[in-house]
């Protein structure tokens, strides 16, 4: 593996980490909200149900309603997992969070050693590493669900702006970007070079 290489699949690896860490993260608070949300929704009408029974036998007819609604917020809490997708997403914001970290340290160390030329080939033990991450990065995805589409795209959107500058959000933006980068590296070379002659 050239070091050319290396450093595309690493890169690749550390922008997965941050839009699956955006999903993740916007999933597990979702959740996290309507798990609240049901829970004192079941309280409130529990509360109005109490009230309504104290108020006499006028109220009757409010406080077999308010029991209903009780019962059947009671039912929806046990039916719909808000709570366990919470912790499920944000178990995998963990795990997408340490992987991000593995691979940002491994993008550190070799920026120490100072590879020299993109077309040298990488250390053994860089290219173990590298495939130890991969691994654990499938691990992961083994234990996500279907995404939800649109929201991916959002957190991808999201993730190439914070990398690439405001209003860099799709994949066309980012080529245009990085050739844009590429001619001003570029010129900047080419101009240093004849300085220097």
């Amino acid at each position: 593996m050239t070091n050319a290489d290396f450093k595309d699949r690493l890169y690749g690896l550390i922008r997965t980490c941050g839009i699956n860490q955006r999903y993740h993260h916007r999933l597990s608070w979702w959740f996290g909200f309507f798990d609240k949300l049901t829970k004192i929704s079941i309280g409130a009408v529990a509360i109005a149900a109490l009230v309504a029974t104290l108020l006499g036998t006028d109220w009757h007819d409010v406080e077999v309603q308010f029991a209903i609604a009780a019962a059947i917020l009671a039912i929806a809490i046990n039916v719909l997992p808000f709570g366990e997708r919470e912790k499920v997403y944000d178990e995998l914001f963990r795990c997408w969070s340490d992987l991000r970290t593995d691979a940002e340290v491994q993008d550190v160390k070799i920026r120490e050693v100072e590879l020299q030329g993109d077309n040298k080939p990488v250390a053994d033990h860089f290219v173990d590493r590298l495939t130890e991450l991969l691994t654990k990065q499938h691990t992961i995805n083994s234990k996500e669900a279907a995404p939800i589409r649109w929201l991916l795209r959002k957190c991808q959107e999201d993730e190439n702006e914070s990398v690439w500058g405001r209003k860099i959000r799709t994949p066309d933006q980012v080529t245009a970007k990085r050739k844009e980068l590429e001619s001003e590296i570029a010129a900047a070379t080419s101009s240093q070079v004849v300085a220097a002659q």
